[in-house]
């Protein structure tokens, strides 16, 4: 019975973490554009963010500041930090996501990326 279960169990987790075709970027993130005195970043899908300590449902577009660091977490096993930042004379978000506990067939650990703002 056990087993039955195993596939699908495995099939679930691992749809939760899909990452679509067409995303070039990390945690979730479509693009990063940028806006005044920071950018705005349009995720894939609505995520919970955490930004300066209030944490709250965002829809698919988060306008951030220079300087400004996020979190977005999903479930306990994903979590992704960001800062807008200048990388020379680009603005852009550093991002870093950490798995905490790795998947079958997945490594964990850490990937960074930093994204330039168009």
């Amino acid at each position: 019975m056990l087993s039955a279960l195993k596939a699908p169990l495995a099939a679930a987790i691992l749809a939760v973490f899909a990452v679509p075709a067409e995303a070039a970027h990390i945690c979730w993130i479509e693009s990063v554009q940028t806006a005044g005195d920071g950018v705005q970043v349009r995720l894939t899908e609505p995520r919970m963010v955490d930004l300066k300590g209030s944490r709250s449902a965002v829809s698919t577009v988060l306008p951030v500041r220079l300087g400004d660091q996020f979190f977005i977490h999903n479930l306990p096993e994903v979590s992704c930090a960001m800062e807008v930042v200048h990388h020379g004379a680009q603005t852009g978000l550093e991002v870093r996501l950490a798995q905490h506990f790795p998947l079958p067939g997945r490594l964990g650990g850490q990937q960074f990326e930093f994204i330039p703002a168009d």
